[in-house]
């Protein structure tokens, strides 16, 4: 089989279809030495970053393994929030007995958790493509790099 074909089919899985056109066309020119070169490149599996939001992207691993460090950390600062809101709300209820208070942190416990509900459930998207967009733009690079 063709070098050239066999990176083409090894990067189906990690590069959107819309985009294999262009990176057929960009390794038009390149030799089986610089395809070797793209083959030895580190990407990130799409799958697998699904697969991390999905189980556990509640706590940000999933934004941990793209790489967006800092989104990871609000996503488990957000959750952690949900969670402290809540065991203070119950230590309120049963130890103090302010029932409005308590109330209040309950709701507010409540809303933390459907916020980190709804970005869980949109990362699941957003790191799936995100993976597969910076797999594409990791891959024009090496080849712009290539070809100079």
């Amino acid at each position: 089989m063709d070098t050239k074909n066999f990176f083409l089919i090894d990067m189906i899985d990690k590069i959107d279809e819309a985009n294999m056109p262009l990176i057929k066309q960009s390794i038009e020119e390149l030799n089986d030495e610089d395809i070797q070169s793209l083959m030895c490149i580190s990407f990130k599996n799409p799958i697998i970053g699904l697969l991390f939001g999905f189980f556990m992207g509640i706590f940000g691993f999933d934004r941990f393994y793209k790489g967006d460090t800092i989104l990871g950390i609000f996503k488990i600062i957000l959750f952690v929030l949900c969670i402290g809101l809540f065991i203070v709300a119950i230590i309120i209820l049963v130890g103090f007995r302010y029932e409005d208070l308590a109330i209040v942190l309950f709701i507010a416990s409540g809303l933390t958790l459907l916020a980190s509900l709804i970005w869980w459930f949109i990362d699941l998207f957003m790191v799936y493509f995100g993976i597969k967009k910076d797999n594409f733009t990791k891959t024009m690079k090496a080849i712009h790099i290539l070809k100079v």
